[in-house]
């Protein structure tokens, strides 16, 4: 039957819109296809293997050192909130301590073997009861400090052992070189000094800095606090300006 002027044109004009819109209709379904090859499928739509997102692109948003994300890097750590410690059983936890980190612990080891040397110094060199005292105190306690850093800095992979710092070492020889009331002058204006710097940084490594060496600064904080307490009462009694 021919077609009227009218049905040719109507024809047409269907054929053409065909024609010219399957290639927009086949760019959109590749660019679908794309989509859900990088990012997954939409929220409510089945994957290829027939799961349901419950929310878009949701494992973008995982902390990269959780059990949960199977693609955790060596640089973890970036992404690190504080929330995981390094015996919590995350196998894809990276404990590499940043540079902050490793200084505390070093001079936290550091520091207490100092401690430790000088309280002994103490026990055996002071002209008072208070100072020999408070010398047995400082040693048993920056030896609880020091057991705890050593456990805290194995597990980050560093040396246990530290070698004393040049201010350190001099505090060690120049007290070795005193006795008696002179020595007790000494040694408690030099530990209420030191008290003073170590409850600054503890302060702030219990603040600033992760997991395991936050805890560690917050479970002696109050120790140090206590021990320049004692100083100062130690040097009160024996009239020491340690101020």
């Amino acid at each position: 039957m021919p077609l009227s002027p009218r049905r040719a044109l109507w024809t047409l004009c269907v054929a053409g819109s065909i024609i010219l819109g399957a290639p927009a209709l086949g760019y959109a379904q590749q660019q679908h296809s794309a989509d859900e090859a990088r990012y997954g499928p939409p929220p409510g739509a089945p994957d290829a293997a027939g799961h349901t997102a419950l929310s878009p692109y949701g494992a973008s948003g995982r902390r990269q050192d959780d059990n949960d994300n199977t693609m955790a890097s060596a640089n973890d750590n970036e992404y690190d909130d504080n929330a995981d410690t390094a015996d919590n059983g995350n196998m894809n936890d990276n404990f590499v301590a940043s540079g902050d980190e490793a200084d505390f612990l070093r001079a936290t080891l550091s520091d207490s073997a100092t401690e430790i040397q000088v309280g002994q110094l103490a026990q055996q060199q002071s002209g008072s009861d208070e100072v020999r005292q408070l010398g047995a105190r400082m040693v048993s306690e920056s030896q609880a400090v020091m057991a705890d850093a050593q456990h805290v800095a194995a597990r980050y992979g560093l040396d246990a052992q530290q070698p004393a710092s040049w201010e350190e070492q001099q505090r060690i020889a120049d007290l070795a070189s005193r006795t008696g009331a002179d020595f007790d002058r000494a040694y408690l204006k030099s530990l209420v000094w030191d008290q003073r710097n170590d409850i600054a940084d503890f302060t702030e490594a219990e603040a600033g800095l992760r997991d395991d060496v936050a805890v560690l600064a917050n479970q002696h904080l109050s120790t140090l606090e206590s021990e320049l307490q004692a100083a100062r009462d130690a040097a009160d009694i024996l009239g020491v300006d340690v101020d």
